[in-house]
């Protein structure tokens, strides 16, 4: 499967749950920082970033460089190689929100 596929098929995925994500137009050079992850996922507050490679394809020094920039400030950020693995990153990003979000609420409840 082609990366092109891969991103089509998790989109598609996400627009059927409903979960907002960022982006950019594969058939056109973006506009965002350079290396910039291909899609990030926001849920409770909380985002994730994920850059989708197939087997055999490696990180620019620039994907490297942004990847780390973006750990740094607390980020998480994946690297998934194909539509499952992706959707696998997504699920498991989705459950932790939600069960940090009622950990919040629950604390707020109480005081």
């Amino acid at each position: 499967m082609h990366e092109t596929e891969i991103h089509k098929s998790f989109m598609h995925w996400m627009d059927a749950v409903r979960l907002p994500y960022r982006h950019d137009r594969t058939d056109k050079r973006t506009r965002t920082t350079p290396g910039e992850p291909d899609f990030l996922l926001a849920w409770y507050g909380k985002c994730l970033y994920i850059e989708v490679k197939v087997i055999g394809n490696t990180l620019s020094p620039e994907q490297n460089d942004r990847h780390k920039y973006l750990r740094a400030a607390g980020n998480r950020v994946v690297i998934a190689f194909s539509d499952a693995e992706c959707i696998h990153f997504a699920e498991e990003f989705m459950n932790e929100a939600v069960k940090e979000a009622v950990i919040v609420r629950n604390a707020r409840l109480h005081k």
